[in-house]
């Protein structure tokens, strides 16, 4: 089965960094403010654990536009959206380019029901250019479309408690490695090749002014037949309005099981 538009979640989550909630919004985006805000600076915990933490949490927080570029061997992605934590609403339009080829997949959030669309089909039961629902309830874990808790709408808290070093490298970046095998992931098969260097993946964060996390990037090794991975998150326009409409329901059907038991249904 080939599910191309899978791809950069799956990416995301094999490193600790889900999206969750994550999607472009549907008013046409419009112009976007500097991430850095305008309000006056926020001085950095002293523990840059703790500002890594911090500054995960007020992502969790406010609306804001996200920013996707992930690689996997041949594999390229990309992704832009936006998400308001708050009403867990989101709207997600990822792109992969697999052997020359692009596919793109658009992924609507509205509370509990969840709506996939594969443009290049790929998907027993769910034709190109449909909107499949998905009742999350049904699945044990959106991890697979990137999505994360209630509690951490992001799905980054997890990566705070993998982090094996850690260090300042300036009063509003941070970097060390991290432990894939301290949570859950979707390729565990990687994190077996790669043995020991598992725990000591490498990555950094920036922060703005106000302390929200701005930028994550996590490189994952290659390691025997499997080819290193490199995914590079931004957060931008913070507090700007995000409207995600619901798909017509003309061109929406109820998701095949075969897509529930792809996503762990």
């Amino acid at each position: 089965m080939r599910v191309v538009g899978l791809v950069c979640a799956l990416i995301a989550a094999v490193v600790l960094a889900p999206v969750a909630g994550c999607g472009s919004s549907s008013d046409g985006g419009g112009s976007r403010r500097d991430a850095t805000g305008t309000a006056g600076s926020v001085a950095p915990p002293s523990d840059p654990k703790e500002q890594l933490a911090a500054g995960i949490r007020a992502l969790n927080t406010v609306p804001h536009h996200i920013a996707i570029k992930a690689t996997a061997g041949t594999v390229s992605t990309g992704a832009e959206g936006a998400v308001d934590p708050a009403k867990r609403a989101a709207r997600l339009t990822q792109s992969a380019v697999v052997a020359g080829k692009t596919s793109t997949t658009v992924l609507v959030v509205l509370g509990a029901d969840v709506y996939v669309r594969y443009d290049d089909g790929g998907i027993p039961g769910l034709p190109p250019g449909t909107w499949g629902h998905l009742d999350s309830r049904r699945l044990t874990s959106l991890r697979a479309l990137g999505l994360g808790s209630t509690d951490d709408p992001s799905g980054k808290l997890a990566m705070v408690d993998a982090i094996t070093s850690i260090e300042r490298s300036g009063p509003q970046e941070v970097g060390g490695t991290l432990d894939l095998t301290a949570g859950p992931g979707l390729l565990p098969g990687a994190v077996k090749a790669l043995g020991d260097a598992a725990r000591r993946v490498p990555w950094q964060a920036r922060f703005d002014t106000q302390g929200r996390l701005v930028w994550l990037s996590v490189s994952v090794p290659g390691a025997g037949d499997r080819p290193a991975m490199a995914n590079e998150t931004s957060y931008s326009a913070f507090g700007e309005p995000v409207t995600v409409d619901r798909p017509p329901a003309r061109d929406t059907i109820e998701a095949p099981e075969s897509l529930y038991k792809l996503l762990g249904g």
